[in-house]
């Protein structure tokens, strides 16, 4: 049993305070606790290696999310004190100097260290591995964030780990309109069960106009309101609106057959293409909050709250999700052009489009960071 103000207690209240919309609360206590665990001294913490974690844990939070709240140059400043005191976190350290650097638009700097991090390293390199290839990703190097991630995907030792690869080669591969590499690659997630590859993908390839591809595709799926989704928006890139509605109409028609989360991801992407984001803004909501599909619920739920007339809450939600991608990675100051185009797949008002485009990088931003 903890008491109301042990340490293990004060750091259980931090954790829980963590708020990605607010991160005030949980940098004071975090700055907090690690000042009173470093004012006691070392051979104290050593008796107590309890202590010594929840020290490290403190001290490595309070910096990270100092620079999640966009307050890197702070920061920075409170790195080289917390490094003499910890030297055993230095890698840690060298990472958050990274970030911190790439974040205050040093990004060759913070580049260079963190190559200079994952040379270095002796165990943990593919995880190092992906976070280089994200900032390469963000920063505009794909070429190199290419090989990186294909390193990573080789000396892959887990079907997490590949199938995490993998993912992060679609995405890649979709900002450089390749969609043989996404296919290969999705066939590589595949192989390894994940099942958030497979939606993704055909979204995709229909948003970027390979038509060809996604009916070759569609051919092998097995889920029907899947496939009748994407036959649709075929149907509806060749001419055929009333084929395509009709499609999505049978679909729609289905919901009391949904059994699986396929099942519910093409009944709500049916409802949504023709045009009913008003009757289904409660499962919208719920997709995004659960999904392991994060960019794809997200962009559905902005769709049906566009849809829906609600336009403020819709940039809301682009707004958080754009603060998330500060803590989650890459980090994008407005969202790739993909993404711009995944979301015009549901019918949109003029006025929503206005709304909605200075969030992602359309073909009249593509200078925006």
């Amino acid at each position: 049993m903890q008491l109301p103000d042990s340490y293990e207690a004060l750091h259980q209240r931090a954790v829980e305070s963590v708020n990605g919309d607010d991160l005030g609360p949980a940098i004071q206590q975090f700055q907090r606790l690690t000042g009173r665990l470093l004012s006691l001294s070392p051979q104290v913490r050593e008796r107590k290696p309890q202590l010594q974690e929840i020290l490290q844990d403190s001290a490595l939070r309070w910096v990270t999310e100092l620079r999640w709240n966009g307050q890197s140059e702070e920061a920075l400043a409170q790195i080289p004190r917390l490094r003499e005191a910890l030297p055993m976190m230095a890698r840690a350290w060298r990472i958050e100097e990274a970030l911190g650097r790439i974040d205050m638009g040093e990004t060759g700097a913070g580049l260079d260290q963190l190559r200079a991090v994952l040379m270095q390293a002796a165990e943990g390199r593919n995880a190092l591995r992906i976070l280089l290839a994200n900032e390469l990703l963000a920063a505009g190097c794909d070429e190199e964030a290419e090989t990186v991630a294909l390193g990573a995907l080789r000396s892959a030792e887990t079907d997490e780990e590949r199938a995490e690869t993998a993912s992060f080669l679609i995405a890649l591969e979709t900002e450089r309109d390749r969609p043989d590499a996404m296919i290969a690659h999705w066939e590589q997630a595949a192989k390894q069960k994940d099942p958030g590859a497979i939606n993704p993908l055909y979204e995709r390839l229909s948003a970027l106009g390979h038509m060809d591809r996604l009916e070759e595709l569609l051919s092998r799926e097995k889920n029907g309101m899947v496939r009748r989704v994407f036959q649709g928006e075929i149907a509806r890139s060749r001419g055929d609106e009333a084929g395509a509605k009709a499609l999505w109409q049978s679909v729609a028609d289905d919901g009391y057959k949904v059994k699986a989360e396929g099942d519910a991801d093409a009944w709500l992407a049916a409802k949504m293409l023709l045009g009913q984001g008003l009757d289904v803004q409660a499962l919208a909501i719920g997709r995004y909050q659960n999904s392991i599909n994060e960019s794809s619920a997200m962009l559905t739920l902005t769709a049906a709250l566009a849809q829906a007339g609600k336009l403020e809450d819709a940039k809301r939600l682009l707004q958080r999700a754009l603060r998330l991608t500060h803590i989650l990675r890459p980090r994008w100051e407005a969202f790739p052009r993909s993404y711009w185009l995944r979301l015009l797949r549901y019918p949109l008002s003029d006025e929503a489009h206005e709304a909605l485009r200075p969030y992602f990088r359309t073909e009249e931003s593509q200078d925006v960071a």
